[in-house]
């Protein structure tokens, strides 16, 4: 019988498409961790306000952001705001890093595969023939795909680093007073074994997941409008859309997922008298319903903000990465 041979063009195609997918992921990675740094040390604030605000008990006071920040101010100085900025790093930096690369993979397998093929808006005119079909750094995948592979990707991510989740929980709130993160992993395994680590993993994935799929969703629907305004000649810079993009969708997401934060806190911080997400629930609910949206408008800035600048950074590192 004839051998089958594989024409040289095609051998080599494949051969060089492996250090470009390699490089590729890199340059995910890079641009990831850099998008996530500057977004945990420049938010880092809104965070430790946010998280005194939801250990209060609201039933015996009710505490504003002013209140709250000159308290954390006056017991630690103006750094006090920065408490949790390294467990905050340990998690955001390689969290983002890992959150976009599996995204990015997730959403590459699905558009290949041929799942969840988009359809253009009937709302918007074709564009020129010479413009990009889209400014997204993405696979293209209809509003479905972009949920799934959003609430995937957060899902899985956000479990790996939960442990460092509950410890940038507690070093923000001032009901614990370690030293390193060794000593806050220790004290965290000697109260509550290893259990204890993964502590309000179950309300972070009802909060990540729908937040991470809608935001997806928003994000790509709002970026596919701007990307048609810059084609079609309209003065507006790209990374003005990324970001506006990402403020909308962040905003939009928060706004849904809130509550499930406020019981994450309480679950992280005060693990045996919130021990389980239904128990947790019930008892804030008959505290006021009002506790389940604690810190909402700091974590609606915070979010907004950190989604711009994360978005917005990393689109344009692997742009520019890519080109250099």
């Amino acid at each position: 019988m004839p051998q089958s041979t594989i024409p040289a063009s095609v051998s080599t195609a494949a051969a060089a498409a492996v250090p470009q997918a390699r490089s590729k992921a890199g340059q995910q990675l890079i641009s990831g961790a850099v998008s996530g740094f500057a977004a945990a040390v420049a938010l880092q604030p809104l965070d430790v306000l946010k998280t005194r605000l939801q250990q209060s008990d609201y039933s015996k006071n009710k505490r504003s952001i002013l209140s709250v920040a000159k308290g954390v101010v006056q017991e630690d100085g103006v750094v006090g705001l920065w408490r949790g900025t390294v467990p905050t790093l340990l998690r955001n930096v390689p969290g983002v890093a890992l959150y976009f690369t599996s995204l990015q993979s997730l959403r590459s397998y699905l558009s290949s595969a041929g799942f969840f093929r988009p359809t253009p808006s009937p709302s918007l005119r074709p564009l020129p023939t010479a413009a990009p079909s889209s400014s997204s750094e993405l696979a293209k995948l209809s509003a479905q795909g972009n949920l799934i592979s959003g609430a995937l990707a957060r899902t899985a991510v956000g479990f790996i680093l939960n442990p460092f989740t509950v410890c940038k929980a507690r070093f923000e709130s001032n009901v614990y007073h370690y030293t390193s993160l060794p000593h806050a992993f220790k004290d965290i395994v000697r109260d509550a074994g290893f259990r204890g680590l993964f502590a309000g993993f179950t309300a972070s994935a009802l909060r990540d997941a729908p937040y991470a799929g809608l935001y997806v969703v928003i994000y790509e629907a709002a970026k596919e409008y701007g990307s048609a305004l810059v084609w079609r000649g309209e003065s507006v810079p790209l990374p003005a859309v990324h970001s506006a993009s990402g403020i909308a969708a962040g905003t939009l997401a928060t706004v849904v997922t809130h509550p499930f934060d406020v019981i994450k806190t309480k679950m992280q911080l005060f693990p045996h008298e919130y021990p389980s997400l239904t128990k947790s629930t019930l008892q804030l609910l008959r505290t006021s319903p009002r506790v389940l949206w604690a810190g909402s408008s700091i974590r609606i800035a915070r979010k907004a903000l950190s989604s711009a600048i994360g978005w917005t950074t990393f689109e344009s590192l692997v742009r520019l990465l890519r080109s250099s």
